[in-house]
């Protein structure tokens, strides 16, 4: 019973690392993109000629106040870039992500047996627990979310392996209604 537990933890897990990880790495890729976008235009309106500028109706000063305004803003972005590191966070959930992974295959293996060595038990706990604690911390406001999205992603999983010619985004409002019907009902009968 404890090892399908802690099986199942790893498994919820490994979802929500992976998602932070993949939310981290967006974060990441769309600032950088941003940030050499702006920092190549930039770039590019030292060439501009203050004659040209006013051929296109636009104020030297204005433009040259609105540079160095759209600079300043991109060195806060460059700083808040460095101060958060999402890149790095993003890579500690990644090595949480093989950890774990890696865990979950001895844990599967053990689970399909029918008398496991006590021993071997032990010991894949106490490399659990060991796991669990050097990896990086899911953040406490993202928990709860995260667990949502996990079962959630457990249950779709087990409805599209029953139903696989159903489209998705109908088994998907089937999920949504029944579990909607079922906190209804249960909401009910605990208030009676």
């Amino acid at each position: 019973m404890e090892i399908k537990r802690r099986f199942d933890t790893i498994d919820m897990m490994l979802t929500m690392h992976s998602k932070l990880r993949d939310r981290l790495n967006v974060i990441a890729l769309s600032l950088d993109g941003f940030r050499l976008c702006i920092s190549t235009i930039l770039c590019a309106t030292i060439f501009l000629d203050s004659d040209y500028l006013l051929v296109l109706g636009i104020n030297p000063g204005i433009a040259k106040i609105l540079i160095g305004s759209i600079s300043v803003a991109i060195l806060i972005i460059s700083i808040i870039s460095l101060r958060f590191d999402w890149k790095g966070t993003a890579e500690k959930h990644n090595q949480a992500i093989n950890y774990l992974s890696t865990l979950k295959h001895k844990f599967h293996m053990m689970k399909g047996q029918e008398n496991p060595d006590p021993m071997v038990i032990e010991k894949l706990f106490l490399e659990y627990d060991q796991k669990m604690s050097e990896i990086v911390a899911i953040p406490e406001k993202y928990f709860n979310k995260l667990k949502h999205y996990h079962n959630k992603k457990v249950a779709l999983s087990k409805l599209i392996s029953k139903y696989p010619g159903c489209p998705l985004f109908l088994i998907r409002w089937i999920l949504y209604f029944s579990s909607s019907k079922t906190l209804i009902e249960d909401r009910r009968n605990y208030y009676a």
